[in-house]
């Protein structure tokens, strides 16, 4: 007996029809956001694990730094910290005293210092030429001010740092900030009167939340009021 064959009326066709293909490309788009979404969530993630990281080996290097130097904190510093090294000359910054201690092996012209670094800023300040200032020092603790010192201009003489001994002895080091993230939408800085007010981040580069360090070595995110 031969084998039956089926026969296909011509006309027949076997593509999609316009409403099939539109809800696939629907299906297919809804998909894409959900991925994104997710991938968005997870790369800030990492932003933030790598700027804990990054800040809890600054304070490593700022006890390993009062250690080497008769217990006093690295300084004279000015408030606002960026994320620059240039050994050639003091610029008061966190990044110039601690670079021995943070692996800075780059050459002496003025250059990144990579630990100062948060991802989720550099990706915030990316439209910045001018982006610099990252942080800001706690100046107090306890009773104690100026816990940084300050640096001479003009016929200001200044003030030398405070030692560490004496920082954690006036103060508690979990609730004590050694530094916090800037930005200027939620630091509440005055742009008047604050030369490097345009050189932070123009919005806030984990979002909703900030990275406070403190003294005793902890880093804790900050939500930004809404």
């Amino acid at each position: 007996m031969q084998p039956r064959i089926s026969r296909i009326p011509c006309g027949t066709s076997f593509g999609f029809t316009l409403v099939e293909l539109l809800a696939v490309i629907a299906i297919i788009g809804v998909l894409v956001a959900i991925v994104s979404v997710n991938v968005g969530k997870i790369r800030d993630k990492a932003y933030a694990a790598r700027c804990v990281s990054n800040l809890r080996q600054i304070a490593t290097a700022v006890y390993a730094y009062s250690g080497d130097n008769h217990g006093m904190l690295p300084g004279p510093l000015f408030s606002g910290q960026g994320i620059t090294v240039d050994r050639t000359k003091n610029q008061y910054q966190l990044s110039y005293f601690l670079s021995p201690y943070i692996g800075d092996v780059d050459s002496d012209a003025k250059h990144k210092a990579d630990l100062f670094v948060c991802p989720a800023w550099a990706v915030a300040t990316a439209g910045q030429a001018n982006a610099e200032i990252i942080y800001q020092l706690n100046g107090s603790a306890g009773n104690l001010s100026s816990i940084w010192g300050y640096p001479a201009s003009g016929t200001n003489l200044g003030s030398p740092t405070r030692r560490i001994a004496e920082v954690l002895s006036a103060c508690m080091p979990a609730k004590t900030r050694i530094l916090y993230e800037v930005d200027q939408q939620s630091s509440g800085i005055s742009p008047v009167g604050t030369s490097w007010y345009p050189t932070m981040a123009a919005t806030p580069p984990h979002h909703t939340f900030y990275h406070a360090l403190f003294f005793d070595t902890h880093v804790e995110a900050v939500a930004i009021p809404q």
